[in-house]
């Protein structure tokens, strides 16, 4: 597949900048959904915009339906002895609560059409160590979507949704923010990551690591 030409991404910009109907636009609804979004997510907003031949609908899968009759079982991505984290970073108090978001975990249905998929990076940084990522991830109003529904898309028929997310988006990675106690005690979040051959896969990421623009998370679009 070739590039497009110089001449053709002048045409791109032209058009935003003099077609556009800039008198029909909500300057509200712009800012609130688009502009004070990571410029990771608002590069995926116009990939898929692009690729969908400029047309506004981009139509997903049907709505993830969330089996919340099943618990989270640790053990299934990080082996025995593991569980959901209780209690402060620093090893104390876990009969704590489980430190997942409590407005994703009551969820029964998502349409993850209409997700962000934030890196928590800053302005100019490459990486981020996971446990600040997480700092930043509990400042925002944002929803943080927990390691439940990233079984959801994992189990789900086909994968479906994880393929429309690849397909629309490029995402080949993420990470769901439900804190996770590994055997030996350090902690971890559930990662689903894409296989060359297309399917998906899950395991654990320690917190201490580092993660690139690469590795999101998804959490609510606003």
């Amino acid at each position: 597949m070739k590039a497009l030409s110089r001449q053709q991404l002048a045409e791109l910009n032209g058009s935003f900048n003099l077609d556009t109907n800039w008198s029909a636009i909500d300057p509200d609804n712009v800012q609130a959904r688009f502009i004070e979004q990571p410029k990771e997510e608002r590069g995926r907003q116009w990939t898929a915009f692009l690729n969908n031949g400029g047309r506004l609908i981009i139509k997903g899968p049907s709505v993830l339906v969330i089996d919340r009759s099943k618990p989270f079982d640790p053990t299934r991505f990080l082996g025995t002895g593991s569980s959901i984290w209780r209690g402060s970073a620093d090893g104390k108090g876990l009969e704590g609560e489980e430190d997942q978001d409590p407005r994703s975990v009551v969820l029964t249905e998502l349409d993850f059409s209409n997700v962000a998929f934030d890196s928590f990076l800053k302005e100019g940084e490459p990486t981020i160590v996971g446990e600040e990522k997480l700092v930043r991830m509990k400042a925002s109003p944002r929803i943080r979507y927990d390691a439940g529904a990233g079984v959801a898309l994992l189990d789900e028929k086909g994968q479906a949704t994880l393929r429309f997310l690849y397909d629309t988006y490029g995402i080949t990675w993420m990470e769901f923010a439900t804190v996770l106690r590994y055997s030996d005690g350090l902690r971890y979040l559930l990662v689903l990551r894409r296989g060359g051959g297309g399917s998906w896969g899950g395991d654990g990421r320690w917190l201490g690591g580092v993660r690139d623009a690469g590795r999101v998370s998804p959490v609510s679009a606003s």
